[in-house]
């Protein structure tokens, strides 16, 4: 190896700078802001103990901005600023969130993903590629997806200890065989609003009591769950989301059926995806909604 130091000014036929991005997340924290990089907060847990909660938002953009340039996912060229922007505007809901539902996972979203794009590069290297079911393909596939806010920068906060599948976390398996329509309905949303709201690719808000606690929460969408899903895969060393269990995904909409939009399912088997799609009324003993709380 030779070394050299020359003045700003020098030229030469075989030298050229190598292009950087030096990413610094504290730096983009207005000094002004009333909080840190960490959000934290102390949930009660089902068996009555306390927990504190902390996730690192300078760590979580790291690896999420890593994750998106190894799958070849574009961001913004202010990527950093948009968390940070989201960030100082909703840190405190975050927090609240944290303490109300016990949330222990932060996913960064960049604005402008297309679901069926995303959907192959997600699945990009499983041994057969995504098993669609009739209901899912004649809703329109993919390509059909459309989620709120989408075209936004996000931060999507869920549960990710003990939530591989919906048969261990305490709040999951209570939802495990209970519907959309059913768990709106607790919230004091109709079935026909239910629909509207699916329609109209807004969100559900949804409600179940446990233990004599109540929990509001709304439901995670399938751009996520397919990000997420990739990621967990290759952190855990080849596991899957819901290798025994289906997520409701109703933070997304499918379709455009006579009787209205549907809400998308998926499911890991064996070797790769499974993709459904039903009305907000569908029931199944293995079918559950993943919690989420998304902030733009």
């Amino acid at each position: 190896m030779n070394a050299n130091a020359l003045e700003p000014g020098t030229r030469h036929a075989h030298l050229a700078p190598r292009p950087a991005a030096v990413f610094n997340l504290v730096s983009e924290i207005s000094p002004s802001s009333e909080f840190g990089l960490e959000i934290s907060g102390e949930f009660e847990n089902l068996a009555g103990e306390k927990e504190q909660i902390a996730i690192d938002f300078e760590k979580e953009t790291k690896n999420w901005t890593e994750f998106y340039k190894q799958h070849k996912i574009d961001l913004p060229a202010d990527f950093s600023e948009q968390v940070v922007d989201v960030l100082e505007r909703n840190h405190v809901e975050m927090e609240q969130s944290i303490e109300a539902m016990g949330y222990d996972k932060a996913i960064i979203v960049p604005p402008g993903l297309d679901a069926k794009k995303l959907h192959q590069k997600m699945t990009k290297g499983y041994k057969e590629k995504t098993h669609e079911y009739d209901s899912f393909k004649n809703a329109g596939g993919f390509e059909a997806i459309v989620t709120p806010d989408s075209d936004k920068t996000r931060i999507i906060l869920v549960h990710e200890k003990d939530a591989q599948n919906n048969t261990q976390h305490p709040i999951l398996k209570e939802l495990r065989g209970k519907s959309v329509e059913g768990l709106a309905g607790l919230a004091g949303i109709s079935a026909e609003r239910v629909q509207e709201l699916l329609d109209a690719n807004e969100e559900i808000p949804m409600q179940i009591e446990i233990k004599g606690r109540t929990f509001n929460f709304k439901g995670l969408d399938v751009l996520v769950y397919l990000i997420w899903q990739k990621d967990y895969c290759e952190r855990s060393g080849g596991k899957h989301l819901d290798e025994d269990g289906w997520s409701s995904l109703v933070g997304s909409s499918i379709g455009k059926l006579a009787g209205g939009r549907r809400v998308p399912e998926l499911h890991w088997n064996d070797v790769r995806l499974i993709a459904s799609a039903h009305e907000p009324g569908h029931r199944s003993v293995h079918l559950a909604p993943r919690p989420a709380a998304v902030f733009v």
